[in-house]
């Protein structure tokens, strides 16, 4: 996700990367605070549709974009599916 970097627009650069230390502190305190699987799934769904948006973006392929985010989304959301 960190290499999205360098395929979008210069001015929005620093808002993807803003993004991503957001989301890996959603993610920790939402896998350290043993939150409901539901709203768990309902806030990585969420930051989903915030990626895709970042991605439509890019200068890079939008279909591979979106499969590898639902390949690492879907890796994400499993230990909470699984509790």
């Amino acid at each position: 996700m960190i290499g999205n970097v360098r395929y979008l627009p210069r001015k929005l650069r620093k808002w993807y990367i803003l993004y991503l230390i957001c989301l890996i502190l959603i993610y920790g305190w939402l896998l350290f605070t043993d939150q409901s699987a539901v709203l768990a799934v309902a806030i990585l769904l969420v930051l989903f549709a915030i990626e895709l948006a970042f991605m439509w973006h890019s200068e890079n392929s939008f279909l591979g974009s979106v499969l590898v985010a639902c390949l690492l989304y879907g890796i994400w959301m499993l230990p909470f599916v699984l509790r």
